[in-house]
């Protein structure tokens, strides 16, 4: 498993701005066009460099990223203290220091480890749960913005189809009162002339 804090420099501690600074800093010293005397060195530094900096970017990946980290590295510590333990010679455990203090089994050691991986477990789900939480609350709001905003254009849809009814409704309205208003005069001009056919009729 790579070491991405030690591809950035970093420690493991650090923060998103320190994060973003150390692969700006190590991406423009190993660029491939910076170092053409050793072009598939720098090459294959820099996409390592990419690839950490893509990993330790992303919250949740980090995450995933520092549980499997922390607990390769108890594990690999677990193993070193037991092979120290198994080969430290028996007279020579609890050995007192010059200071008259007891130094640290590797058996304690071990248990330290284990203590400091768990709390750093338990911090890493916290942190995954805030973010889950908050990403939750993030996609509630998007889908309650849409649900407003669609409800918007649907209010603002019915209202152009009520007025485009209405302007269709007037116009046919006035079509028929012109047809009307056409009929009363075409009748008007027949009984016109009806009167002065008799009326020459007469003279």
């Amino acid at each position: 498993m790579k070491n991405y804090y030690q591809i950035l420099n970093i420690p493991s501690s650090a923060g998103e701005e320190e994060i973003k600074n150390a692969y700006y800093a190590m991406a423009k010293k190993f660029h491939p066009d910076k170092n053409l005397r050793n072009p598939y060195y720098s090459a294959d530094k820099f996409r390592e460099i990419q690839e950490a900096y893509r990993i330790l970017s992303d919250v949740q990946e980090k995450a995933v990223y520092d549980q499997q980290f922390i607990y390769l590295y108890a594990e690999k510590m677990r193993h070193v203290t037991r092979d120290r333990r198994n080969i430290r010679p028996h007279n020579q455990r609890n050995r007192p220091q010059k200071n008259g203090f007891t130094s640290r089994t590797p058996q304690e050691q071990g248990e330290k480890f284990d203590m400091f991986r768990n709390a750093f477990l338990k911090k890493q789900k916290e942190i995954h749960q805030q973010y889950q939480k908050e990403k939750i609350e993030e996609q509630r709001n998007q889908k309650k913005n849409f649900q407003e905003a669609f409800k918007r254009n649907q209010e603002r849809l019915r209202e152009e189809q009520f007025r485009q009814k209405n302007e269709d409704d007037l116009k046919n309205a006035k079509k028929k009162g012109n047809q009307v208003i056409m009929t009363v005069l075409g009748l008007l001009v027949a009984w016109l002339m009806i009167i002065f056919l008799i009326f020459n009729d007469f003279v």
